[in-house]
């Protein structure tokens, strides 16, 4: 089962209609369940307070077969995280979140971080209509333009022997330290792009235009 979770962020609507029909259930996070409603998206999971949502709004959908799982304003978990969580739980084998670019900064990096969460072990990435995010622990190909940029960015304290193919600069059996900007800006020069790393986790973003 493929799953998206569509965060409470910038949502381009053509992008969404795209890439829901590419996946088997969706979870909307919080507000973005409005959003997909506006949109003539009906979701098959929410997640969040729904505070923001009359009850009487809430048994409707629920009587229309839209799951609800309702969690208090504070808590340790940001409602991505949970919907993450949920996904695992259901048996999701490839999961993508999009929505995640927003004002709140600290929420969008969360969103990175979540890409390394350590009891998420199928592949989890962020989609967005310019950029695509996902987290390297072994190996990695993907496809890509020549002239994308790609920046690898260490997510643990260091990522060790890193090997890469397709990059007009390529590491070989190379480290990264975190906090050192050094794998910034790299440019795709193939169709299709390898990472291979040693130890450590690697945060890698794929703009999907040129960037320049």
């Amino acid at each position: 089962m493929k799953v998206l979770i569509v965060n409470n962020g910038q949502i381009d609507e053509k992008f969404v209609k795209t890439i829901v029909e590419r996946h088997d259930t969706v979870i909307a996070v919080s507000e973005a369940l409005k959003k997909l409603m506006d949109l003539g998206i009906m979701p098959q999971i929410a997640v969040g307070n729904f505070k923001f949502m009359p009850q009487e709004d809430v048994d409707e959908l629920e009587s229309k077969g839209l799951q609800f799982f309702k969690f208090p304003l504070h808590k340790d978990k940001t409602d991505v995280e949970i919907a993450v969580l949920k996904a695992n739980e259901m048996g999701a084998y490839e999961i993508s979140l999009t929505g995640t670019v927003g004002t709140r900064i600290d929420h969008q990096l969360a969103s990175f971080q979540l890409l390394a969460h350590p009891d998420i072990s199928v592949p989890l990435k962020i989609v967005e209509p310019r950029f695509e995010a996902f987290a390297v622990r072994n190996r990695i190909v993907f496809d890509t333009e020549p002239g994308n940029l790609i920046s690898l960015i260490p997510l643990s304290d260091e990522v060790t022997d890193i090997w890469t193919d397709g990059l007009s600069q390529n590491l070989y059996g190379e480290r990264l330290i975190c906090g050192l900007s050094r794998g910034i800006s790299n440019k795709a020069v193939s169709p299709t792009v390898e990472i291979a790393i040693g130890r450590g986790i690697l945060l890698v973003i794929h703009f999907l235009k040129r960037q320049e």
